[in-house]
């Protein structure tokens, strides 16, 4: 944690620095954007051409942000006429360390006077109220982020799951769509909880659709490092950097394998298989309550079978 947050400090300042100096600098907290990938996958099911997924993912909804921001990209979604939705976790964020709680940013000032559970529940359950009013033909599904394990975990899901909102972790579903098979399976959060693999090796699961949900991206390099021959992988957690330097970039992602650090990636797997991996930048911001050249997004990935 130490070196996260010498380094947010560290980009702050600099940015800073950059901006007097006349360099391309901008503040994009709050500036949402709706951003449709197509992403072309070899050797699934014709039938998910044009298959649609939205994705919301680090939202840190809490006292940092705001439920207008949260508003926005349910909308967003609603009208992007998507037939499933994937949340990616990371929904909550309660600022605790001495560098987040050194910034006067409370945006959410009914949170002031709620502690410990309370304030957890209340997060959770605004949270689940509008992503809940997603419409996705084949539903809405969530996992852990290393917040939601260390803040209530408990809480998170029950009150996701009694919004309609199902809650896999370490779990698959499977979806029928035009007679053709979508196996969806989402682990638990790779730094603070127990992930498994999918076993996506044995024969029986060749005929379909395979796509895994996990907060963190290094998990789903480790599956490309094991062979497992799953066609999208679905990630958040880096938050696409949060702050990008004009001329230098971000300088923290938080992960071990930056090559996952945003947008659509693909890697060959040495059976001759590829996986597609698509990193959010997700919603909110962690630490420092600013984002700086790298807005929010909610995404769009429209399928095509290459």
């Amino acid at each position: 944690m130490k070196r996260r947050e010498f380094l947010g400090i560290s980009a702050l300042t600099a940015a800073a620095g950059l901006g007097l100096a006349g360099a391309t600098c901008s503040f994009t907290t709050g500036e949402v954007e709706l951003n449709e990938y197509d992403v072309p996958l070899k050797e699934i099911p014709t039938e998910f051409n044009g298959f649609r997924i939205g994705v919301l993912s680090d939202i840190h909804f809490g006292p940092a942000v705001l439920e207008q921001w949260l508003s926005e990209a349910t909308q967003l979604l609603n009208k992007a006429n998507i037939d499933l939705c994937l949340f990616g976790g990371d929904h909550i964020y309660v600022p605790s360390s001495f560098v987040a709680t050194s910034f006067p940013y409370y945006r959410n000032k009914e949170y002031d006077n709620l502690h410990g559970a309370k304030k957890a529940q209340a997060i959770f359950e605004t949270v689940a109220k509008y992503i809940s009013t997603i419409n996705a033909t084949y539903g809405l599904f969530a996992t852990y982020g290393n917040h939601d394990r260390w803040t209530a975990p408990a809480d998170c899901s029950e009150i996701f799951s009694k919004q309609g909102v199902s809650f896999l972790v370490n779990h698959e579903r499977v979806i029928m769509h035009k007679g053709a098979r979508l196996r969806l399976f989402g682990t638990d959060d790779y730094w603070t909880g127990v992930p498994r693999s999918p076993g996506y090796n044995h024969k029986e699961f060749r005929d379909e659709l395979r796509v895994v949900l996990s907060h963190n991206p290094d998990y789903l390099s480790e599956l490309t490092k094991q062979q497992e021959p799953f066609h999208l992988g679905v990630a958040g957690h880096t938050h696409g950097g949060q702050i990008k330097l004009p001329g230098i970039g971000a300088l923290f992602y938080n992960v071990r394998d930056t090559d996952f650090a945003e947008g659509l990636v693909r890697r060959s797997l040495a059976n001759g298989n590829e996986a597609t991996v698509f990193v959010s930048r997700g919603l909110g911001t962690v630490e420092i309550p600013y984002r700086l050249n790298c807005p929010p997004e909610v995404a769009v990935l429209e399928l095509r079978s290459a």
